[in-house]
């Protein structure tokens, strides 16, 4: 009985609000995607976000289009054509999917953000209001449906609400606390932070909904907890931040603190290595990675490393990661 309970004492070390602070590691399971124009190819994707419900969407930057994938890779539609017009698209970006399952499309050549239904039908733009875009990179939503855009050159966040209308802005050019170089990816925590990509800043940016800067983690370098050309973000349910690396064809993965947990992949055309590691995604224990050199989607499962495997049984590894990217359930 002593036994068992100084064991259970050290799980309980290791466990934080569920959050698990065991030794983690990603390791390849499979990938989808080869070069062209044709169904199920790619020519430069960015982003990926699933819906949950067994449908990934990628965004194929130079076939100006979205294509559907199920959860094995294999190819199911795509929606969108070069163009001007409303679901037209001039290198499609990042993605979010609201409460209705609508899919929300940052068109960044086109500098503005479409909404699509769960089929690929054009609704609507979001942007009314006194404002414009110049890059609009990428897009997340928070549990209300407001819209957060990274509007990269112009080095700042624009802010909607859920019917698209223009609510405020935050950030300036600069390197200071509070002033961005390039923002790209962004994401919004259960607390309604928001997380930026500070590209060519290289780091991680936190500001509250409000706009307000609170903190900052990473700097320059190819060290872990530095960053070469940060590109996008994802967090999980539990706060670990996902972050990928365009020049460092890396993922580097932190708890909520900020804190360099583990990292992985390298430069190069094999399986679990990189020509560009763009956008991310996140659901039950899986993590996608777009690889864009390479015209494919990396999926990687979480698992404990060796050392930790006896530990992590006893504290049920799988119970935390689960979906997030781009979309909180409204509690």
């Amino acid at each position: 009985m002593k036994t068992l309970v100084s064991l259970l004492s050290i799980v309980c070390l290791f466990c934080c609000g569920n959050q698990l602070a065991i030794g983690q590691q990603a390791e390849f399971l499979y990938s989808f995607g080869t070069t062209g124009a044709g169904d199920g190819q790619f020519n430069q994707p960015t982003f990926v976000i699933g819906d949950g419900n067994g449908n990934i969407f990628v965004t194929d930057a130079t076939n100006d289009r979205v294509s559907i994938f199920d959860t094995s890779g294999s190819f199911q539609s795509s929606f969108g054509s070069s163009g001007t017009g409303s679901g037209q698209f001039n290198f499609p970006g990042g993605m979010a999917i609201d409460s209705s399952g609508n899919i929300v499309v940052a068109d960044r050549g086109n500098n503005n953000v479409q909404i699509f239904d769960s089929t690929g039908m054009f609704l609507s733009t979001v942007g009314l209001g006194p404002t414009t875009f110049n890059g609009s990179y990428a897009v997340a939503l928070d549990s209300n449906d407001n819209f957060y855009v990274s509007d990269s050159f112009n080095d700042r966040v624009q802010v909607f609400d859920s019917d698209g209308f223009f609510q405020f802005t935050f950030g300036t050019t600069g390197t200071g606390n509070g002033e961005l170089d390039y923002p790209v990816g962004i994401d919004v925590d259960s607390a309604g932070n928001i997380y930026v990509v500070d590209r060519l800043n290289d780091r991680i940016q936190i500001f509250d909904d409000a706009g307000n800067f609170q903190r900052t983690f990473g700097s320059s370098g190819i060290g872990n907890g530095e960053f070469s050309t940060p590109y996008d973000l994802v967090l999980d349910d539990f706060g670990n931040i996902y972050v990928s690396e365009l020049a460092g064809n890396r993922v580097q993965v932190f708890n909520n603190a900020g804190d360099f947990s583990y990292t992985f992949g390298s430069s190069g055309t094999g399986n679990g290595e990189f020509m560009n590691a763009l956008g991310l995604y996140v659901e039950n224990n899986l993590i996608y990675v777009v690889d864009e050199g390479n015209d494919r989607v990396q999926v990687f499962a979480v698992v404990p490393e060796p050392s930790s495997f006896a530990l992590m049984t006893i504290a049920s590894f799988g119970l935390g990661m689960t979906r997030r990217r781009r979309r909180l359930q409204a509690s």
